[in-house]
């Protein structure tokens, strides 16, 4: 099947989709989102979605212009649709974004009028530019220059509309934070605390959740408010 395909076996562990039923499952192309954190559009549509049954089906649906990702046509049927994504299929009324659940699996929550623009992007890099601008690199390949003081692990929220950021979320005390892997993915928690790091081990931080108290890595959260979610999440 060459690299094209991947055996259902082998898939990352995120992608909810049953290992028997077929030998191959169509690969993620590289670009906005990894492998491990994103499935094909042909995945996308057929098996979460369901509006096609086959991969020329969704070619034809894509060669036609009627699917969009975070506002932008799509056609290529392996473009990588991860985390956060806005997926948009002309003629089903509905728009969706893919979140994680408790157990670490890709979900569609289909999405209010007042959300098909929103898409909160985490900040994972940053490096100064000349004119004294900064470059910030977010977590599904998009890269913007800013002149504003934002920093690694803060989440910027955007209007796919327009294509501007329209609030800042700051990685701080007191944050709303979704867990993003680990064994407390797919849950909100308060940041209470960033705990030092010893040696080459990564940074941990504290969270709470009403009266439990949690634990897990800084690289695991992902900023989703200031006192309750931008977005809707899954129930």
């Amino acid at each position: 099947m060459g690299k094209s395909h991947l055996k259902r076996i082998t898939m990352p562990k995120s992608w909810p989709i049953a290992k028997k039923q077929n030998v191959w499952i169509t690969m993620p192309a590289t670009g906005t989102h990894s492998f491990r954190k994103s499935m094909s559009i042909n995945t996308v549509l057929k098996e979460l979605i369901k509006c096609a049954d086959t991969t020329k089906e969704v070619k034809n649906i894509l060669n036609d212009g009627k699917v969009k990702i975070d506002g932008i046509m799509r056609k290529d049927y392996k473009f990588p649709v991860g985390l956060m994504d806005i997926i948009t299929v002309e003629g089903l009324k509905k728009e969706y974004r893919l979140l994680l659940d408790s157990h670490g699996k890709f979900r569609l929550q289909e999405l209010s009028k007042t959300e098909t623009n929103i898409k909160p992007r985490q900040i994972i890099g940053k490096k100064q530019m000349k004119g004294g601008k900064s470059q910030v690199n977010l977590f599904d390949g998009k890269n913007i220059f800013v002149d504003k003081d934002y920093k690694v692990n803060d989440t910027l929220v955007f209007d796919t509309k327009t294509d501007k950021v329209k609030d800042h979320l700051k990685f701080e005390k007191g944050s709303l934070i979704y867990i993003i892997d680990g064994n407390k993915v797919g849950e909100l928690g308060i940041l209470k605390e960033v705990l030092e790091s010893e040696g080459s081990s990564q940074t941990r931080i504290v969270c709470t959740k009403g009266k439990e108290e949690f634990t897990t890595l800084k690289s695991y959260a992902f900023v989703i408010g200031k006192t309750k979610p931008v977005i809707t999440l899954l129930k």
